[in-house]
């Protein structure tokens, strides 16, 4: 992140917070640390609106010219001062526009269309809002840099999210907090993972999905509170109705967000999916193979099932394991610097799925493939959910049939797997978890408890043997 220290004690003791001063002891300073060409600013460029004039303007090879107002730094900016810089941009058809008094800076995007035409909705127009000095606001500068702006574009999520609010929260009003977190954090990992802008009909379940496990992760991290099922509710609903209301506008033509929000939830790993590994036991397993071997994609099906319950893989896994982590007779895996030797049964269906692949005449690198629009397409993450989610055909009346899923099988199988005799270590390369992970899985009761039988002749042995073997 960029540090403007120096830059903050420079205006603290400038003696005249004039607009002139401002602009070029602060605002040429602070876009030239930002990635703009100091040879590209022009200095009173003659666009007239009631006989003023926007200060300077950006202008590269892009020839996407940005405007810059700058206003005496002993003074707030007011909405007057927005409605001004709106105008200008709006008499020349000019994107993007900033307005700075030194310390605060709004970027305003002219393409935003306010629900109503008076002044004030101008306002809408705002993207950031911001305090160049404030801790809290130096991530935002990541996107009003010349490379998110004019080069990746990725700042055009964050228009897009003004866009929204100006269409549901005009001015800001009504529940647009509650919304602007989750919108605000969400695009900003997006923006960061993609480094590119993609039109939003390009934003796929899959990636809110990821989204979500990463701000677990990273509250974990922190020791902060994990987020409740409850939460993930409510983040999904906040960004499917953004896609809704774009939508409905015209501003987008489609999105992936029709998703029933109960489906993607019981996929991610919360605490109420783990509650109870009750469900998972031989009985329910060989009907669960029973129900896969009646699909249209039965070796496939199984195929992943046996995966994730001998070896725990997570959606993100399953769909880009490659027939080179194989050996010649499919016997061994390598995964993540782990070598695995695998049972019978397993071997047995990647020999059966290698064969119907190439029937199918699928040419790829990956196990798995669906067909969708005629071809053959690498699994999402939410194709996996969806295979998953059948299960409950088995008995409709049966609540418990919900719970299975890749992540299931990944948080309650090391304890199963302990109880039955292996190691923390024998789980850890098996699963690829670490300690601090494992820790949560199994008990300190677990530990004790087998501490109890150590002496007898318990070996070890895989509770679900019948089926993998």
């Amino acid at each position: 992140m960029i540090n403007l220290s120096d830059l903050k004690k420079v205006f603290d003791e400038l003696k005249n917070l004039n607009e002139e001063n401002i602009k070029i002891k602060i605002v040429v300073e602070l876009f030239k640390r930002l990635g703009y060409d100091s040879n590209n600013f022009i200095f009173e460029h003659p666009v007239y609106h009631r006989d003023k004039r926007v200060d300077f303007i950006y202008e590269d090879v892009s020839k996407q010219a940005i405007y810059f107002e700058t206003k005496r730094g002993d003074r707030d900016l007011t909405a007057r001062d927005i409605v001004q810089l709106a105008s200008y941009l709006h008499i020349r058809n000019i994107e993007w526009g900033f307005l700075c008094n030194g310390k605060r800076l709004i970027l305003l995007n002219d393409r935003i269309q306010p629900t109503s035409q008076n002044e004030t909705s101008l306002e809408d127009k705002i993207v950031f809002d911001l305090n160049i000095y404030s801790s809290r606001d130096k991530k935002t500068l990541d996107f009003i840099t010349h490379a998110s702006l004019l080069q990746m574009h990725t700042t055009n999520y964050f228009r897009d999210v003004a866009q929204f609010r100006a269409i549901k929260f005009p001015l800001g009003s009504g529940s647009w907090r509650v919304y602007k977190s989750t919108l605000m954090n969400f695009y900003t990992y997006y923006a960061e993972r993609e480094k590119k802008y993609r039109p939003l009909e390009q934003v796929r379940i899959d990636d809110f999905e990821r989204y979500l496990k990463y701000d677990q992760k990273n509250k974990e991290s922190h020791k902060k509170s994990v987020n409740s099922e409850q939460t993930f509710n409510n983040k999904y609903s906040h960004l499917r109705s953004m896609f809704i209301e774009l939508k409905k506008s015209g501003i987008i033509a489609s999105h992936h967000f029709d998703q029933d929000r109960n489906k993607l939830i019981t996929a991610l790993d919360t605490v109420d999916v783990s509650k109870s590994s009750d469900h998972l036991n031989l009985i329910n397993l060989k009907s669960i193979i029973r129900f896969f071997l009646d699909s249209e994609n039965s070796i496939r099906d199984v195929t992943m099932l046996l995966l994730c319950v001998y070896l725990g893989l997570e959606r993100s896994t399953l769909r880009t394991l490659k027939w080179s982590m194989f050996n010649t007779q499919f016997t061994i895996l390598k995964l993540s610097e782990r070598t695995i030797t695998l049972p019978s049964r397993i071997t047995h269906y990647l020999k059966l799925l290698r064969e119907d692949i190439n029937t199918k005449g699928i040419k790829g690198e990956y196990l798995f493939y669906t067909r969708y629009w005629k071809k053959f397409n690498i699994f999402s993450e939410t194709a996996i959910n969806e295979i998953f989610a059948r299960l409950q055909r088995i008995d409709n009346e049966d609540p418990s049939w919900k719970v299975f899923s890749p992540q299931y099988f990944r948080m309650n199988m090391p304890r199963i797997l302990f109880q039955n005799g292996y190691s923390i270590e024998e789980i850890s390369y098996l699963f690829g978890l670490d300690l601090q992970s494992l820790s949560k899985l199994i008990t300190q009761e677990d530990i004790y408890e087998k501490v109890k039988i150590i002496g007898s002749e318990q070996i070890n042995k895989h509770p679900f043997g019948v089926v993998l073997t």
